[in-house]
């Protein structure tokens, strides 16, 4: 969590889940357990995002700017779910544990691939709209 809050602090994140993915990259293990359901804590760390942002800190492009960023880091967010989900498998002591685990990791794979087959939809649906506005 103190890694989250000087993420935040460095103006080059948007939102939490750009320091999600940016804690995962850096090695952090069960980053999305440490969010879920802390709404306060969300909350906090995108106040500081935009806080750091809007006094100067230099900005970087992120992956939720707009909506087909929000969409893609939406079923990225599940791969890493999944990926998290069959981690922590790995290390269960229990074979019910593990099957508990690898159940959640499907269940996050079939929502990732929904997910990028409603932005696959969504993209032709747009180019489509794109091209009938121009002729």
């Amino acid at each position: 969590m103190e890694r989250a809050y000087q993420l935040a602090s460095s103006g080059k994140f948007a939102t939490v889940e750009d320091i999600c993915i940016r804690l995962i990259s850096d090695g952090y293990e069960n980053v999305y357990l440490h969010f879920e359901c802390r709404a306060a804590t969300r909350s906090e760390l995108l106040r500081i995002c935009r806080k750091a942002q809007s006094a100067g800190a230099p900005r970087l492009r992120t992956v939720a700017a707009g909506e087909e960023g929000r969409r893609r880091a939406r079923w990225r967010r599940f791969e890493l779910q999944a990926a998290e989900c069959r981690h922590l498998a790995e290390r269960a002591v229990g074979d019910e544990t593990r099957e508990l685990y690898l159940r959640l990791a499907d269940t996050y794979d079939r929502l990732a691939k929904e997910a990028n087959a409603n932005e696959a939809a969504q993209n032709k649906t747009g180019a489509a709209g794109s091209v009938s506005k121009r002729a």
